[in-house]
């Protein structure tokens, strides 16, 4: 069923497999008097290349892929470093797990339409591969399955994409540019963690979930628009882009999950859309640059230590709706000096405000009893240590509460 030519020492350096053959059995060449094998020839009568059939080839070069095959086994080419190029025909409807990965001399791959899916870890560590597009009839592209490929610059999706896997292109350091077409619904997690220099990606309408982590450290990243067809952003998501100047969010938003934006030194503004109920915890903590917040009627919830140490904001006004603002909200805003509140919260809970060194007012819209009940009752940190608790700060001229050298409210017991 084989021709075989061998090395001087014995060893088996080519392959030639008979037609009338259709499948390549699980680890068929995966044997020691294989190591040194470098080309193999596959007839077109075959269908299938079982589990781990040439896995660990270190020498293998070439391989080529005929019209006719459908499925290629999990590990079927892992770790054969020297194969260079691969095409797979449009007769390939399977790829298994970690296909390819470790091929870390693999610079040219050609994908055709036919393929709906490509496996988890399929190109992992591929750190040769430059360029990469992904047929239209790919609807996922699996876990990690572009992860660690250091030289991939270049990466074209195509309309029909429904899915990017979690850390699909993790560690994708020079990789510059992305666009998702309107077919992609979910970036799921990590999927472009520490693509360190990519500068644009592009979001279009149909994008419904951005995933935890999902360009956590893009650090060249500049501008980011979600789509109001996005309805959730992840937990750190864009954790760490610290050049990120420009966010857009738009209405249809309804959930900023914990740090999504946590340590974005270089963002300067952000409009909060009246369709998000609730900012998670930390979302943009240490953002040291923010100077305006927009909050829009309809939130409710300002998580804890939201906008901790976001040391260039000087005012903020909260929209009537909101219920709470959490722990630490506005901790370590030292240039922080006046708060407009258009309702008063249910909940203010612990140090919202310390460390708010520059804070010199409140207004709110009017007096209440359960206003008047707040300021009887609220305790204030004052600025010199010991100093627990400073009554008498509070002064109250018409509708403006005006508030001297208070750097913290606490109406948890309220």
């Amino acid at each position: 069923m084989y021709a075989l030519k061998r090395t001087d020492s014995g060893a088996i350096a080519s392959v030639r497999l008979n037609e009338g053959l259709k499948k390549i059995e699980d680890e068929a060449f995966y044997h020691g008097r294989y190591h040194l094998l470098k080309s193999v020839i596959l007839p077109s009568t075959l269908t299938e290349i079982g589990t781990n059939a040439f896995l660990q080839c270190y020498n293998l070069r070439e391989v080529t892929l005929n019209d006719g095959l459908l499925k290629i086994g999990t590990s079927a080419f892992t770790v054969c470093k020297s194969l260079r190029r691969i095409t797979l025909p449009s007769t390939v409807t399977e790829i298994g797990h970690c296909v390819f990965d470790g091929c870390s001399n693999l610079r040219e791959v050609t994908l055709n339409d036919g393929l709906p899916k490509i496996g988890i870890r399929a190109f992992n560590s591929c750190s040769s591969l430059e360029i990469i597009t992904i047929p239209s009839t790919v609807t996922e592209i699996g876990p990690r399955a572009f992860s660690y490929c250091g030289n991939l610059r270049e990466v074209t999706l195509n309309n029909g994409l429904l899915k990017i896997g979690d850390e699909a292109f993790d560690n994708c350091k020079s990789l510059e540019s992305i666009t998702l077409p309107s077919t992609v619904t979910e970036i799921g997690k990590g999927a472009f963690h520490y693509c360190t220099d990519l500068i644009e990606v592009t979001l279009n309408d149909g994008l419904h979930k951005i995933g935890g982590n999902a360009f956590y450290n893009c650090l060249s990243l500049e501008s980011i628009t979600l789509p109001s067809t996005v309805t959730e952003i992840g937990n750190s998501a864009f954790l760490d882009c610290r050049n990120l100047r420009e966010v857009t969010l738009n209405d249809g938003l309804q959930k900023i999950k914990d740090k999504a934006f946590n340590r974005c030194s270089s963002l300067e503004k952000i409009t909060i859309p009246s369709t998000v109920t609730e900012i998670g915890n930390r979302s943009f903590e240490d953002c040291s640059d923010l100077r305006e917040v927009t909050f829009k009627d309809g939130l409710q919830k300002i998580g804890d230590w939201e906008f901790q140490f976001c040391s260039s904001l000087e005012s903020i006004t909260l929209p009537s709706t909101l219920t709470e603002i959490g722990k630490g909200a506005f901790r370590g805003c030292r240039n922080l000096r006046e708060v407009e509140l258009n309702g008063v919260p249910q909940y203010v809970k612990s140090g919202a405000f310390h460390n708010c060194e520059a804070l010199e007012r409140f207004l709110f819209p009017a007096i209440s009893y359960r206003l008047v009940n707040i300021i009887q009752t609220i305790h204030w940190e004052g600025l010199e240590d010991g100093l627990n608790e400073v009554r008498g700060v509070v002064q109250l001229e018409g509708d403006e509460l005006f508030v001297s050298r208070a750097t913290s409210i606490d109406c948890s017991d309220v």
